[in-house]
């Protein structure tokens, strides 16, 4: 865990123990050895891959609410489309090599001004009003199976930031919102069992978007 970047594959595989020490890492930063706490990297990111197709028909276990809700975002990655495939396999050798001589090409530094150029992007209170109003709504949904924490609009807040940054701007448009719920609610949302089949997460966050307001102006602070 004492890397500024920590990539855990297969999470749902990980024992009870080895969770229950993430949920540490990942909240209070920093981890506890023999009673003693020992405080992890600035920056420190956890990023982790999991197999939902085999959580779906049984093979591994569903990882627990407060697991899941401290990744800030989730990115389905599918299979390599067929005219990509034959690509990779062919330049697998170069690409294996590649990946073992891989050298860093940022400084830490640099990254630690990047999050605070971030954490500067200017957010209009009308749009904060909006990006509550999709998580209010949704947490009046009966079709979800537990309402959403307040770790989500943060997720959502944050996210909007770097995505304006982004797009070359040091505020955030209701568009950016729009764009950073799906990446962080889709692992979030759970649907109700007897509404499963029927409606997709993202149906449900489809609606909400079509159905909350979006304000017409925003303030920068240029």
């Amino acid at each position: 865990m004492f890397a500024n970047i920590v990539l855990l594959d297969e999470i749902n595989r990980a024992p009870p123990r080895t969770l229950s020490a993430l949920l540490e890492a990942m909240q209070e930063r920093q981890v506890t050895i023999d009673g003693v706490p020992l405080e992890l990297p600035k920056p420190h990111m956890v990023i982790a891959t999991m197999n939902i197709t085999e959580v779906e028909i049984g093979y591994t276990q569903q990882l627990p609410p407060a697991i899941i809700d401290r990744f800030m975002t989730s990115i389905y990655v599918g299979y390599v489309g067929d005219e990509e495939e034959p690509i990779v396999v062919g330049s697998i050798d170069k690409i294996e090599s590649e990946l073992a001589s891989a050298m860093s090409t940022v400084r830490i530094d640099d990254v630690m001004g990047i999050i605070g150029t971030v954490r500067n992007v200017y957010v209009d209170g009308s749009v904060l009003n909006y990006m509550m109003g999709i998580v209010r709504e949704l947490r009046r949904d009966p079709r979800l199976l537990m309402p959403l924490s307040t770790r989500a609009p943060i997720a959502i807040f944050k996210l909007s930031r770097a995505l304006a940054l982004l797009n070359g701007r040091d505020y955030v448009l209701p568009d950016d919102i729009k764009a950073a719920t799906y990446p962080t609610l889709m692992h979030r949302i759970a649907i109700r069992p007897e509404y499963r089949g029927s409606v997709t997460v993202v149906d449900v966050i489809n609606e909400v978007l079509n159905k909350v307001p979006v304000p017409h102006y925003v303030t920068s602070n240029v």
